[in-house]
């Protein structure tokens, strides 16, 4: 955690948390990335961890944050914003961000491979 606080851009005031009583239900973690914005001419804000705990899952909480946080993307002066998501989330992740208007703009694959341990 303490490296992601490191980070210059990071800005805690973007960040939304839901809470139900003293338990996390769900939260996004926003972040505006100047450098980037400016190297590619760009006034966009970034979705980084979009996320909501099993238990709070199917009642609009995380379409809530979302549109919240683009409200407040919005509001520091951002014309879009973006997200990454795995394709294959079996949560329905991809459609949440679909009705929230968000399109496909790139797609990449991953490769993994798991590593024997020759010891």
């Amino acid at each position: 955690m303490h490296r992601i606080l490191d980070e210059p851009d990071t800005d805690t005031d973007l960040w939304l948390i839901a809470w139900d009583g003293k338990e996390v239900a769900g939260g996004v973690w926003n972040a505006i990335y100047a450098v980037e914005n400016e190297e590619l001419g760009l006034r966009r804000g970034w979705l980084d961890s979009v996320f909501t705990r099993r238990a709070w899952r199917r009642r609009g909480l995380a379409r809530a944050l979302i549109r919240q946080s683009l409200v407040i993307l919005r509001d520091r002066g951002m014309t879009s914003a973006a997200l990454g998501v795995d394709g294959d989330n079996p949560t329905g992740a991809l459609g949440l961000y679909e009705a929230a208007g968000f399109e496909i703009h790139e797609r990449y694959t991953a490769f993994r491979k798991p590593m024997e341990d020759d010891r």
